[in-house]
């Protein structure tokens, strides 16, 4: 049978079996196919004695597909009176029947998520999840050898350090940060952990607001702030002054304070344009994903989200719950190419042994700590007791960095301004 591109589904299938059947030394790695039986609608028997026979003995033929009792004598029939088969077509006739199979299923797709958006369920958990699933079938049937995965990297990573070009790494210009990851790449997952009081949130929006000031885009998710009080953590930063009082109270702020936030209101609305926000409320994994798919759509260099263990999660405890919460997490990084940093809770076993935080002490799942390719923890010092300091010294922990190691750097946290500083600055300047 030539190939032809207008080659009906059954005709596809008949030609890749019998291209593989005729295939000898091929034929005993029909598992390197990505198809099941279900894949086949017309010669799902022959396909079935295919891989039994594959599975039993590694040899493959159709006298030993019929002796299975799979194969009727009229199919029997007709592939030996189809003696054609070419050998080195299996290729082509598998990547045409995985054509077939993801614009098949593609559309089933389609139809099945209209019919659940028409039905009043949630728009955008709807798309997220389709998303989702499509990306699965792409990955399935229609994935690029992995081979040249690693030949692209090589060239793309010799070519900079000949040219001593500067690489697609991310930095934040505070230097405890990027001197313990030397710059965050595309689809790095970074959890940043603490307990209560130790500015998690006003670390990571620091860090977003030094992105901004560069005139690089962030996706901030706040599952339990506002945008007002998003909004005072910026100013806060931006003027190092205590807003609190001013944001709920503006009719108490001295005359002198007022006119020195006034005169930052185009550097503030800068910045607001660069650090990206959204007022729908967010739950669940699949929701946060069309926003952030949205947000990098628009330009978005980072997602930060705030914090893991507020959202929701499919699974029978919450264990489970974390588990597929932190894999949506990591799996939406990769495919969207941006790192992101997702705060998380530490348990309250570090406060009750008077000791640093560990891996351990994350909430909730061990798949925290296994999906992240960097984990951060702020932790306030220990004093010479053993009691944690509620000083304003907080230590930055890189527990772990699979290309960038471990370390730690010391901070001075000024919380009536939410601003973090790197220690030896604040006491240099003191002397």
């Amino acid at each position: 049978m030539k190939p032809d591109e207008k080659m009906s589904r059954q005709e596809i299938e008949f030609s890749f079996i019998g291209a593989l059947l005729y295939d000898e030394d091929k034929s005993r790695k029909v598992t390197r196919f990505p198809f099941t039986t279900e894949d086949f609608l017309f010669y799902r028997p022959m396909f079935t004695s295919v891989v039994e026979t594959v599975e039993n003995d590694g040899m493959c033929d159709i006298m030993l597909a019929k002796i299975n009792g799979n194969l009727k004598h009229e199919e029997y029939k007709d592939f030996v009176e189809n003696l054609n088969f070419h050998p080195s077509m299996v290729e082509f006739y598998a990547k045409k029947l995985s054509e077939m199979i993801v614009e098949e299923k593609s559309n089933a797709l389609r139809k099945s998520t209209a019919s659940k958006i028409i039905a009043g369920e949630d728009p955008l958990t709807i798309v997220a999840a389709a998303s989702n699933e499509l990306n699965e079938i792409k990955a399935i049937y229609g994935g690029e050898e992995t081979h040249n995965d690693l030949t692209n990297a090589l060239k793309d990573v010799f070519e900079k350090i000949e040219k001593a070009e500067a690489c697609e790494a991310l930095k934040f210009g505070f230097s405890p940060a990027d001197s313990l990851t030397f710059g965050l790449m595309p689809g790095d997952n970074v959890i940043l952990a603490a307990r209560p009081s130790c500015g998690k949130t006003a670390f990571a929006l620091q860090l977003m607001v030094m992105l901004a000031k560069m005139d690089i885009k962030s996706f901030f998710v706040s599952i339990e702030m506002s945008a007002k009080a998003i909004l005072g953590r910026i100013l806060a930063s931006v003027l190092k002054m205590d807003m609190r009082q001013k944001i709920r109270s503006p009719e108490l702020t001295p005359d002198h304070q007022r006119t020195e936030i006034l005169a930052t209101k185009k550097q503030i609305a800068y910045l607001a344009e660069r650090i990206i926000t959204t007022t729908r409320p967010i739950k669940s994994a699949q929701q946060m994903e069309a926003e952030a798919r949205r947000a990098v759509k628009n330009g978005a260099k980072l997602i930060v989200c705030d914090y893991l263990q507020l959202m929701d999660g499919k699974g029978a405890n919450r264990n489970n719950q974390v588990e597929y919460i932190s894999r949506c997490w990591k799996n939406m990084l990769k495919e969207l190419q941006v790192p992101g940093i997702l705060l998380s809770q530490l348990s309250r076993k570090c406060e009750e042994e008077r000791r640093l935080p560990k891996l351990s002490d994350l909430r909730d799942s061990g798949s925290i700590e296994q999906d992240a390719d960097l984990i951060w923890f702020l932790a306030s010092k220990p004093d010479k007791n053993g009691m944690m300091d509620r000083s304003n010294e907080i230590f930055l922990l890189q527990a772990k960095g699979r290309d960038s190691g471990i370390g730690k750097r010391e901070l001075f946290f000024q919380r009536e301004t939410q601003t973090f500083y790197p220690l030896e600055e604040v006491k240099g300047g003191q002397q």
